[in-house]
C-alpha cells in the first residue's frame, strides 16, 4: 500500500487527480531513467540514514520493518535491497500496482462544491 499526496484549493481538485493520473500513466509508459532511479535510491537511503541517528527514529523504523516484514531488519540489508532495485523492478510494480480501477481518493477540506461523480 502506498499513497499520492496533492494540495489544492477545492476549485484545482478534478485538474490534480487528472494530472497525477496522467503522471501515473505516463510512468507506466515510458518508465523512469536510470538517473532517476538513481537520486531515489539515494534520498531513500539517506533518510533512512539520518532518520536512525535518533533513538525515536530507530523506533520507528524498527516498527515498520515489524510491520512489514515480520522482524528487525538491520539498516545495512534495507540498504542491501534498496541497492539491488532495478528498472525492471520499477516497471513490475507500476503494472502490478498502479491500476486506476483499484485506487481510492481521500479529500479534506470544502467539498460542498465539488461533483464527486466525476472523480
Amino acid at each position: 500500500m502506498f499513497q499520492i499526496y496533492g494540495a489544492t484549493g477545492s476549485e484545482q481538485i478534478l485538474e490534480l487527480i487528472q494530472a497525477v493520473l496522467k503522471t501515473i500513466d505516463d510512468m507506466k509508459e515510458h518508465g523512469i531513467t536510470e538517473k532517476e532511479l538513481a537520486i531515489t535510491k539515494e534520498l531513500i537511503k539517506t533518510e533512512l540514514i539520518i532518520g536512525s541517528e535518533s533513538t525515536q527514529g530507530r523506533m520507528n523504523n524498527n516498527a515498520k520493518s515489524m510491520i512489514n516484514y515480520g522482524k528487525v531488519m538491520c539498516l545495512d540489508t534495507i540498504i542491501d535491497q534498496i541497492n539491488q532495485v532495478c528498472l525492471k523492478d520499477i516497471k513490475e510494480f507500476m503494472n502490478q500496482y498502479f491500476d486506476h480501477r483499484r485506487a481510492s481518493v481521500s479529500i479534506v477540506g470544502d467539498i460542498a462544491n465539488i461533483d464527486t461523480c466525476r472523480i
